[in-house]
């Protein structure tokens, strides 16, 4: 069931890779209505790419319906 499910919730996000393969995201949410103990801490991906879209979607499958990614995490994809 979701959490956040009211229109405009919106997430953000940071990744930082542990090892190849393996990488570590936190959360910060922009209301109250999300529960983030729901989201992954640790995400596997072939790359950042993704492991972002990975929890990207796991966060529309709670109902956020945005995802903003720290500005460093967008910058390492280029």
């Amino acid at each position: 069931m979701p959490t956040a499910n009211k229109p405009g919730s919106t997430l953000c996000a940071s990744l930082s890779i542990i090892e190849n393969g393996l990488f570590h995201a936190t959360y910060r949410n922009t209301d109250a209505s999300g529960d983030l103990r729901l989201l992954p801490i640790y995400q596997v991906g072939q790359s950042m790419s993704e492991a972002m879209r990975r929890i990207e979607d796991s966060a529309h499958s709670l109902g956020y319906q945005t995802i903003v990614w720290d500005a460093d995490d967008v910058d390492r994809l280029h």
